[in-house]
C-alpha cells in the first residue's frame, strides 16, 4: 500500500494518541508513560525539518482497518509503520 496516497494530517505522537483515546474516561498512568516514551523514540528518529503524518486508508467498518504514522522528509515518506489495526 503506498502510504503517500492515504496521508490525512500532520500530527505529533501525542496528538495522534489523544484522538484515539478521545472519550476514554481514565487512561492508566502506565499508558500515559508509554505514550511519552514512544513520542521521544519517534522524535529521536526525526531530523530537523521532518514532519510526522498520520495515514489511514479506512476499512474500519469491514474489520480491515489500519492506521499509522509516517515520517516525511522533504515531502517524501522515508519511514512508516502501523500503530492500530482492526
Amino acid at each position: 500500500m503506498p502510504v503517500d496516497d492515504v496521508l490525512i494530517r500532520r500530527t505529533t505522537y501525542r496528538e495522534y494518541m489523544a484522538r484515539w483515546l478521545e472519550g476514554v474516561e481514565h487512561v492508566p498512568e502506565r499508558v500515559l508513560q508509554r505514550i511519552e516514551q514512544r513520542s521521544a523514540e519517534i522524535e529521536a528518529r526525526m531530523l530537523p525539518g521532518d514532519e510526522l503524518w498520520e495515514w489511514d486508508p479506512g476499512g474500519w467498518d469491514q474489520l480491515r482497518g489500519t492506521s499509522g504514522l509516517a515520517i516525511l522528509r522533504n515531502g517524501e515518506v522515508v519511514e512508516y509503520w502501523v500503530e492500530w489495526k482492526s
